[in-house]
């Protein structure tokens, strides 16, 4: 049983991954429209059949808009 201490941190922390993500979309305006922009940019790649390379692009370009997000609202948070 040595692992599961570890399962457990390794829980916690998605627990506080979920929390952040909340935060952000409900303090932040801009991250409900970036959501919107999300889902609407799958849902077109769907039905577009888009390839598997535009896959890629389409998903690292929406990481990066979620990751900047992120990092600018732990800035604001930070600075209030």
């Amino acid at each position: 049983m040595g692992g599961y201490p570890e399962v457990k941190g390794r829980i916690r922390s998605f627990r506080y991954a979920f929390n952040g993500v909340a935060v952000i979309l409900r303090t932040q305006p801009n991250a409900r429209i970036h959501l919107l922009a999300t889902v609407v940019a799958v849902g077109l790649g769907f039905l577009l059949g888009i390839s598997g390379g535009e896959w890629l692009a389409i998903i690292l370009a929406i990481g990066l808009v979620w990751v900047a997000e992120g990092f600018n609202t732990a800035l604001e948070l930070l600075a209030d």
